[in-house]
């Protein structure tokens, strides 16, 4: 008997750690977004039994849909919801559950894997390497994930084999920055979305829509100033408005005046709608978009600042249209430290936007050399991305 019992007093079991997730897109060749991978940010034990704990404690508190919309998504597998104890997390979109290596000698796991194809959730072998076991397999997962960075593994061969079993291939550890450069044998690449080419100049709706947004996002905004640029725009003035009045807003009175429906609105809310008007309400913009506002809201979460908001929003207007960031500053004025934390990723702003940037794309190192810590800025993104998908869901609705 322990002394603690002898004393009375009970030992209770420590509780499993909470992880956070990040959330990697699964991009296919034309840098359509086709669903999510989530990963644990917290670093998982060794052992299967406490690698199950944490997963399973941290699935039990996920809003999957938050995150991944109507996408489908890809979560790492426990026992429990091989065997069924544990409920799969629902989504409005396909949840597929990624194999480790350790669970593909469980007996039971051939059976367990056609009671999920039943049942409408996918599978994927991770770290697939073509040994007999994953082979063994390939007819009844429906995706492997090949490491195209590993130099020990050719992944043109496992993807081939994969393929020829009708089993599709996601690609892992790319940087791809075009179509040109998408992994050869692959159906899907874990990256983030390759960019368009590199342009020097903007068209007046362009000009128009960042000089909104500077404005918008200044310390002590002045909504006269904001209605004046945007009433240039008839479109713009009609969603603007149309938002305000709808009955989601509950509002007790019809608003005519640009000015106020602004104010109604509030900055942020018509800095989405802005931004929602330099990429089309197709399928690809608003998952591009959604990218793009979670990245400017992770960095306001983390850095507790609006110039944070609109130092994210900047990159990830530059990735998105092209533009380099010389001219995104020139054409927004923005102060000389938001203009260095943009171009260098210098001081305090530079780093956050670096942090979240390298928790977006998974990269470690990336992350670790800005001395923040990992689980604030997994925090801040899982705080962004919900909020990023509402603003961008009413704004895509608000455009059409």
């Amino acid at each position: 008997m322990s002394a603690s019992a002898m004393d009375g007093i009970v030992d209770l079991p420590t509780p499993a750690p909470v992880p956070q997730f990040s959330r990697l897109p699964l991009v296919s060749s034309d840098g359509l977004v086709f669903g999510y991978c989530l990963t644990a940010t917290y670093r998982l034990a060794a052992t299967r039994t406490e690698r199950d704990l944490v997963l399973d404690t941290g699935y039990r508190g996920l809003n999957l849909p938050s995150l991944t919309h109507d996408r489908p998504v890809l979560i790492p597998a426990t026992t429990g919801l091989l065997a069924g104890t544990e409920p799969v997390p629902t989504t409005r979109g396909t949840v597929v559950v990624t194999l480790f290596p350790d669970q593909l000698i469980d007996p039971d796991l051939p059976l367990q894997l056609v009671s999920l194809r039943a049942k409408g959730i996918g599978t994927a072998l991770f770290e697939y390497q073509g040994s007999a076991v994953q082979n063994a397999l390939l007819h009844l997962v429906d995706y492997v994930m090949i490491d195209y960075g590993h130099a020990e593994i050719l992944p043109g061969h496992l993807a081939d084999t994969a393929r020829e079993a009708g089993t599709r291939v996601i690609a892992e550890n790319v940087q791809i920055t075009c179509s040109a450069q998408f992994p050869v044998g692959a159906d899907l690449a874990m990256s983030s979305i390759f960019g368009a080419p590199e342009r020097t100049s903007l068209n007046p709706s362009e000009l128009l829509c960042l000089e909104a947004v500077r404005l918008l996002n200044e310390d002590d905004v002045d909504t006269h100033r904001v209605a004046e640029v945007l009433a240039t725009d008839p479109a713009m003035v009609v969603r603007i408005l149309r938002l305000v009045n709808s009955s989601a807003e509950g509002l007790s009175h019809r608003v005519d005046s640009l000015q106020q429906a602004i104010v109604l609105l509030g900055a942020t809310r018509v800095s989405g709608l802005v931004m929602a008007s330099l990429v089309s309400s197709t399928a690809r913009s608003m998952d591009n978009l959604w990218l793009m506002l979670a990245r400017a809201g992770a960095c306001r979460e983390l850095a507790e600042s609006e110039s944070a908001y609109t130092l994210g929003l900047l990159s990830a207007l530059s990735w998105e249209s092209g533009i380099p960031y010389r001219v995104l500053v020139e054409q927004t004025r923005v102060s000389p430290e938001l203009a260095s934390a943009l171009m260098l990723g210098t001081g305090r702003l530079g780093r956050v936007l670096t942090a979240v940037v390298a928790h977006e794309q998974n990269d470690q190192p990336a992350l670790f050399s800005t001395g923040i810590d990992p689980e604030r800025v997994a925090l801040a993104s899982l705080v962004a991305i919900p909020w990023a998908l509402s603003t961008v869901l009413t704004a895509v609705s608000a455009s059409r």
